[in-house]
């Protein structure tokens, strides 16, 4: 048999968003009786509850893992550090069921909003990382959390 007849091909569930699945024709000249191709999938329970947390400092206290203080092994995830909206990497998001995304108490500060336009403009980065988000992870569940305040400015 030739290499591309017997080929097994084991992927994470975070890879599955960027290769689709097939049996390619055989090269030009060559002739098989029969092709066939069988797809074995196995999912943990958790994968349904798995959480990615994109945010700043603001989450910085959320842990995951099991024990005391952390969000628990029910809840597989992670939280990824993003200053700015401008930071958030919707690449990160592949593989995981639930998205929160906690960002944007950075942009607002006085000192990078100098008018309303400048507001504006962080609100349209934000549309637009939501917009890749879905595009690359189209079944899971984005979930973005407003803006804390963090002090009334004088």
């Amino acid at each position: 048999k030739q290499w591309y007849q017997r080929r097994v091909a084991i992927t994470a569930g975070r890879s599955q968003n960027w290769f689709r699945h097939g049996v390619p024709p055989p090269p030009q000249g060559d002739v098989t009786d029969e092709r066939f191709s069988i797809t074995f999938r196995c999912l943990k329970k958790q994968f349904s509850r798995s959480i990615l947390l994109i945010g700043d400092s603001n989450t910085k206290e959320i842990n995951f893992g099991s024990g005391s203080g952390k969000v628990g092994q029910s809840f597989p995830g992670k939280r990824i550090r993003a200053a700015k909206v401008k930071d958030i990497d919707p690449q990160e998001c592949t593989g995981y069921s639930n998205i929160f995304i906690m960002c944007g108490t950075n942009d607002l500060r006085c000192e990078y909003i100098s008018n309303e336009q400048d507001i504006h403009d962080v609100v349209e980065t934000l549309k637009e990382k939501l917009i890749q988000v879905k595009q690359i992870c189209p079944k899971a569940k984005v979930f973005c959390i407003p803006v804390m305040p963090s002090r009334i400015p004088e």
